[in-house]
């Protein structure tokens, strides 16, 4: 552990109470900063994201993924499921799945000699619902049908087979009460409203599109909420969206071969919606499906701008009658509380961030703004409701970047309060990053120099991780933003450093030895000037940053860092 600190400006006179503070001693109120952050800064609740996703946890997706929403609306004219009641208690199940040029899938079968791999290699890389042994989900929901391949009648399916599967298996309907629809030219070639066949050209297209596919699920089935005793059932979408999470790698893959003439030439997605009639004591009953190709409907021209919804109103296959009405969108994973620095730049709606990701930079702004003539700036705390609520929806960010004003939003919920709030939320931020500015090692280094002058301070800006360093720049921006002034707020380089420097380290250095953080984060602070003079030649020129070109990361997780008292 630390050894007990005492700087040389400590050893010649007794620490000091703070009348503005409630009398209490430097050293107390670091640790009462850090108590209270850690009773008030807590990582946000994510079970909203997983209620109706294809996934059971976050811990399962990269933050770098990207979201399909949906929201059903309602269906109409449903076919009855009880003719007893004459009536239905319909559900809707969502299926994504994730559609492979089949000569692709063929040629690697036919390089897997030369290469040692088979075609499932092409894709067991992706996110998917396992398949074990010749088990493929059918539209049930939740349950698994024994359904045998056609190419594979008698034996078991091949591994490839296993990982990818064919249209005509995942398009077709395994409800025994429901229609027979035995192979995918039944489902193409009959309009199921009208009884009318399609023209020759509709079947082709049809055909040709949808048997060079082979299909692999995303994730696991989703499943609405089940509206009692009707024909036109009514979802509170507002309380039930539904979230496909999707990785980067097929997305990106997606967007670059929009530009590809033939359409059996390209990855896809599709969307499969079955409805159902709910029978608490036999099975469900199949109402009619929908299938959905996501990039003909235009949801890549609204990529990342989910105020351009979507409207779908489908016509149910595989019945003589029913509707079903959906809105959907697409984003980017836009989780910020707690996930790395580095993912979060990744993101496409980061681009023009330059280093700082834009939900803080806005906060930040507005701190700078309406913050450094407010009494008690950074001490006191905001409505902690309020801050939660935020939280929760910048991590599931419902506007656009150029459209979004934090005050105007936000403001009627806190009030005149809301200055704090939004200090509020810049503190969760940077407490709940995964690894904070400065490490416990940095810390230390700077405690081995008996010179407590910017040359010490030098050595340690160098070593913070390069991406983190825009992020420290506009922290000390506004802290001096903040100290410029320190006679109408009372915030000095000292009174700044208590309250705001354990945000910028870890919680068990700050409560071990609170001398440490509160001497660091003072003299950072007074060489504030200095520091962002040195972060921006760092940036510019990050070639003589050191000798070796590249700034050099303390790594260790080690605790037991011995620190010399400096002597007088």
């Amino acid at each position: 552990m630390f050894a007990s600190v005492q700087d040389s400006r400590d050893m010649q006179k007794p620490s000091k109470k703070f009348s503005f503070f409630g009398g209490m001693s430097e050293d107390e109120l670091v640790k009462q900063e850090v108590q209270k952050s850690k009773s008030e800064i807590k990582p946000v609740d994510h079970k909203a994201f997983t209620q109706f996703s294809n996934i059971q946890s976050l811990s399962e997706i990269s933050p770098t993924s990207f979201i399909l929403k949906l929201k059903v609306n309602s269906c109409e004219n449903l076919t009855i499921g009880d003719i007893m009641t004459q009536s239905s208690d319909p559900y809707v199940e969502l299926r994504l799945f994730k559609a492979f040029p089949s000569n692709k899938i063929n040629n690697d079968d036919n390089d897997s000699n030369k290469n040692s791999s088979s075609s499932g290699a092409f894709i067991s890389d992706c996110s998917s619902t396992d398949l074990k042994n010749d088990s493929l989900i059918s539209p049930r929901s939740g349950r698994m049908n024994r359904l045998q391949h056609e190419d594979h009648e008698g034996s078991s399916l091949s591994n490839e087979v296993q990982e990818s599967f064919r249209v005509d298996t995942i398009f077709k309907n395994n409800n025994k009460d429901a229609p027979e629809i035995k192979r995918i030219d039944s489902i193409f070639t009959k309009d199921y409203q009208t009884g009318k066949k399609k023209s020759k050209e509709q079947v082709d297209n049809s055909n040709n599109l949808y048997n060079s596919y082979t299909f692999q699920q995303i994730g696991k089935e989703v499943r609405t909420s089940t509206i009692m005793k009707t024909l036109n059932p009514k979802w509170d979408s507002e309380n039930e969206i539904i979230r496909f999470f999707i990785d980067r790698e097929t997305i990106d893959k997606i967007l670059n071969e929009r530009h590809k003439d033939k359409a059996n030439d390209k990855m896809k997605l599709f969307l499969r919606l079955d409805v159902y009639d709910f029978d608490k004591y036999s099975s469900d009953d199949w109402l009619g499906f929908t299938i959905i190709d996501i990039e003909e409907e235009g949801i890549f021209d609204v990529l990342n701008k989910p105020s351009q919804v979507i409207k779908l109103n489908k016509t149910l296959q595989g019945v003589k009658k029913g509707t079903i009405q959906m809105e959907m969108t697409m984003t980017e994973d836009s989780r910020l509380f707690g996930i790395s620095l580095k993912d979060v730049l990744k993101r496409k709606r980061e681009e023009k961030s330059n280093g700082v990701p834009y939900l803080v930079t806005t906060v930040m702004d507005y701190i700078v703004k309406e913050g450094p003539a407010i009494v008690g700036i950074f001490r006191i705390s905001g409505n902690a409701t309020v801050i939660e609520q935020i939280k929760r929806d910048f991590d599931d960010f419902p506007f656009e970047f150029e459209n979004f004003n934090l005050f105007e939003t936000y403001q009627s919920k806190a009030g005149s309060e809301f200055i704090h709030v939004a200090v509020g939320i810049l503190k969760n931020y940077l407490k709940l990053m995964p690894e904070p500015i400065f490490s416990f090692e940095l810390v230390a280094e700077y405690f081995k120099n008996n010179n407590k002058n910017f040359e010490a301070m030098r050595d340690v800006i160098k070593q913070v991780q390069r991406e983190y360093l825009p992020l420290l720049s506009s922290v000390l921006k506004l802290c001096k933003a903040i100290i410029s002034n320190q006679n109408e707020n009372k915030m000095t380089p000292v009174n700044m450093g208590i309250v705001f420097g354990p945000n910028l380290t870890e919680i068990e250095l700050c409560l071990q030895n609170p001398s440490i953080i509160r001497i660091f984060m003072e003299d950072l602070l007074t060489h504030s000037d200095d520091a962002l003079g040195l972060i921006e030649d760092i940036l510019l020129n990050p070639e003589s940053s050191d000798d070796e070109g590249e700034i050099e990361v303390l790594t260790s997780k080690t605790k037991s860092v011995d620190i010399t008292t400096p002597t007088i």
